[in-house]
């Protein structure tokens, strides 16, 4: 899942921080969600903002 995430926002053409403002997280939040930090468990309702958008 980190791998599609990181390559929908390229595709967008947004920075962690820009795609975080859109979805109402932090980009310290989409890093975790792109680096797949061991421990961290993504919100259902970040994952749906994303697919959003």
């Amino acid at each position: 899942m980190k791998k599609i995430i990181k390559a929908a926002r390229h595709k967008k053409k947004l920075t962690q921080k820009q795609l975080g403002k859109i979805i109402g997280y932090d980009e310290t939040y989409i890093s975790k969600l792109e680096n797949g930090n061991k421990g961290f468990c993504p919100e259902s309702d970040a994952i749906a903002a994303i697919v959003k958008h």
